[in-house]
């Protein structure tokens, strides 16, 4: 998870999606910094890449072992 601090901060924006990270959702007029309201981005990645399956597959799989279709990264 990344937050980016300002919504008007393109370059680390892209930066950040360059790196596999999306937009999942936009926190508006939580900051005051340079006499302006300023939003703050949510980007998630992805570790695996994969689908990790439903949370019963993973609770099944215990906490030392892999649930059934979690795929490591390339």
């Amino acid at each position: 998870v990344a937050v980016i601090g300002d919504s008007e901060h393109l370059a680390s924006i892209r930066l950040h999606e360059k790196a596999g990270f999306r937009t999942v959702g936009v926190l508006e007029a939580v900051g005051w910094k340079f006499e302006r309201w300023i939003d703050s981005v949510i980007m998630q990645r992805s570790l695996t890449g994969a689908d990790p399956g439903s949370p019963r597959q993973v609770a099944q799989a215990g906490p030392n072992r892999r649930a059934a279709g979690a795929g490591d990264a390339a």
